[in-house]
């Protein structure tokens, strides 16, 4: 081989070289399981082998949840107490596996399956929400658990602003509320008077030019000329109801006036036909034909009057139920007046309130001040404890959290002065 050859294929062997080298070191390595510590909730399984029933025994006595003792120790039945802290659970699952075939003389040694269920929890305290402690979860960090925490404790200044916007939209509601009950007591009024329209009162009219006030006023009246429409209505169908049977009663009597000239008439008939049959002039059949109509004409004129008895039994019925359904609606606006005007002093009430509350947080901490005010910095650190005892160490939002960690939150020194300043 010639030297330009060799020359050549050691240029290409080490690019090969520095290319592989490259790609091994861009392979992100594993992430390391967590060791085991104190307080940690573990399952343990462990299985057998059974050669003549080709299948696995579960070996019951062995497994189970076990619990980390402060010592760093489990328990397990038969075999005793196994160091565990500070190691994974491969280890100490295959120490289990060894001590299992050690103890029953097992030609091989079981399978053992060691897994974690549940982690010590973290606590977080200091400047947040709501303190306590919260699960470990493996990857947690120092911002996750602060928002478990509720996030940054805010600053009563903070706290005061937020009242304050909370009591100012309550006044507004307080305000309108007012307005609306007063336009309703406006038109309760006019309805009891039997008034032609509304008057409302001036707090009213001086803000009818607000889209709220104008739209309650319109409502109002829409609702003031509904009802008033309504009665008027049904006060009309009475009068048609009246007016009906009065000329029906009318009818009725210009027919008996007819039927008392008619029976006179007959009589007068009569008188004269039984001077005939006196005399043998006419026949008895004929005598008895005319009382025969005079009968007849007095049933008539006895259902007539029945007739016109029941008509102004109706008109009085009508007259009456034209009376209470006035009466009715009396009532009902007197009864919803008292509702209003209870609501009315209820909702006074409540503004004074509101606006001394108001007057309070604008005397203890001044809107120009509250408004200027930045949220604190936030300093962390993480008390552990090792084996020489708890530690506690400084860290930021993105430090890993160890199961048992407690995190505290405390406010930056500069932040801190300025909030006591302020």
């Amino acid at each position: 081989m010639s030297q330009a050859k060799l020359k050549r294929l050691w240029r290409w062997s080490g690019w090969v070289l520095t290319t592989s080298a490259t790609v091994l070191m861009s392979i992100p390595a594993p992430a390391a399981e967590l060791a085991i510590v104190p307080q940690a909730r573990l399952r343990l399984t462990v299985l057998q082998w059974m050669p003549v029933e080709a299948n696995f025994r579960q070996l019951d006595t062995f497994g189970g949840d076990l619990v980390v003792l402060p010592n760093g120790t489990i328990s397990v039945p038969v075999i005793g107490q196994i160091a565990v802290v500070g190691k994974d659970t491969v280890t100490i699952g295959a120490e289990v596996a060894e001590r299992i075939q050690s103890e029953l003389g097992l030609i091989a040694p079981p399978e053992v399956s060691l897994d974690v269920i549940e982690y010590p929890p973290i606590y977080v305290v200091g400047a947040v929400s709501t303190p306590g402690q919260f699960p470990y979860i493996p990857g947690y960090t120092v911002l996750q658990a602060l928002a478990l925490g509720g996030g940054q404790l805010r600053p009563e200044t903070q706290t005061g602003m937020d009242d304050e916007i909370r009591l100012q939209s309550e006044l507004v509601d307080i305000n309108n509320d007012i307005i609306r009950v007063l336009a309703r007591t406006a038109r309760l009024r006019a309805e009891l008077d039997n008034q032609p329209e509304i008057a409302f009162p001036e707090e009213v009219i001086s803000r009818r030019e607000l889209a709220p006030i104008g739209e309650i006023m319109t409502q109002e009246q829409a609702l003031f000329e509904a009802r008033a429409g309504a009665l008027e209505r049904q006060t009309q169908s009475y009068d048609e109801l009246i007016e009906l049977l009065e000329t029906e009663i009318a009818a009725l009597e210009e027919r008996i006036t007819v039927l008392d000239e008619e029976i006179a008439s007959l009589v007068t008939e009569l008188e004269r036909v039984s001077q005939l049959v006196a005399t043998g002039n006419a026949v008895v059949s004929r005598r008895t034909d005319v009382e025969r109509l005079i009968s007849g004409a007095r049933a008539d004129r006895l259902d007539h009057l029945t007739a016109i008895m029941r008509s102004r039994q109706s008109i009085s019925e009508a007259q009456r139920n034209q009376a209470n359904l006035r009466d009715q609606m009396q009532t009902e606006v007197v009864q919803e007046l008292l509702v209003q005007q209870s609501a009315l002093e209820d909702l006074y009430l409540r503004r004074e309130t509101t606006q001394h509350l108001l007057a309070e947080l604008a005397s203890t901490a001044p809107l120009a001040n509250r408004s200027s005010l930045e949220p604190p910095a936030l300093r962390f650190s993480i008390v552990r404890a090792g084996e020489d005892g708890m530690t506690e160490t400084e860290a930021d939002e993105f430090t890993a959290l160890l199961p048992g960690d407690v995190l505290k939150v405390t406010l930056a020194p500069a932040s801190f002065a300025v909030a006591v300043e302020r």
